[in-house]
Order: structure tokens, then C-alpha cells, then sequence
């Protein structure tokens, strides 16, 4: 089945929402099953995108998280954090050196274009 590439970062989107608060909470998959009541390799499915949820399974998931539904589905921090600090959010979920690694070629970039911009 083909899907929109909207529904398929949609998708992303709440596998990234449901993976994230687990781990806020410490979470292994398997602590997540259990609360859940769903297999270990449903939750890795999930997790990985392979496997998209029912409503009443993500309303599982969500008792099983602490939350509910809607956050689940809505990605309001994200949102924040991109309207806030766009390279700041660009860099989330990147390891210390990985982000070192992004601003030194943003940096080199910028330069580049700087000096391309003026002529010289």
C-alpha cells in the first residue's frame, strides 16, 4: 500500500512521540508492552515505523505512557522548539560530536556565502 509522503511523516511523527516519552520515562520496550498489554515486537514495530497503530491502541499506549491521545498525535514541543531556535532543533537528536560536526559546516557555509555575497 502506497501512502501520502504527509501520512507517512505523520506516522514518523507519532512512532518519534511514543519512542521519546518512553524513554523520558526510563522505559525499556518491554516495560511498555507489559503496560500496554501488547507484544515486545509490536512496540519495535511501532517505534520503527513498520507498524502503524490503531486509535485504540495508541489510547493503550498512551495510558501506558502517562499521557494522552492528543499529545501523542500533536508534536507541540517539537513545534515550539523548531518556532523558538530552528538550529536548535535541527540539531536535536544528534550526538555532542555529530552537532559539532553540523555548526562547523554551517559555519563554513555561511562564510562561503558571505564572501561569494560581497565580491571577494
Amino acid at each position: 500500500m502506497n501512502r501520502e509522503p504527509d501520512v507517512v511523516r505523520f506516522i514518523a511523527m507519532v512512532s518519534e512521540q511514543i519512542r521519546q516519552r518512553r524513554k523520558t520515562l526510563g522505559l525499556t520496550q518491554e516495560q511498555l508492552a507489559e503496560r500496554a498489554g501488547l507484544s515486545v515486537n509490536y512496540i519495535a514495530r511501532i517505534e520503527i515505523v513498520s507498524k502503524t497503530p490503531t486509535l485504540g491502541t495508541l489510547h493503550r499506549i498512551a495510558r501506558a505512557l502517562d499521557t494522552d491521545v492528543p499529545k501523542l498525535l500533536c508534536n507541540e514541543e517539537t513545534e515550539t522548539a523548531s518556532a523558538a531556535d530552528p538550529i536548535e532543533y535541527a540539531l536535536s537528536g544528534l550526538s555532542e560530536s555529530e552537532a559539532a560536526f553540523v555548526l562547523r559546516q554551517a559555519r563554513s557555509t555561511a562564510a562561503y556565502i558571505r564572501r561569494h555575497r560581497s565580491g571577494q
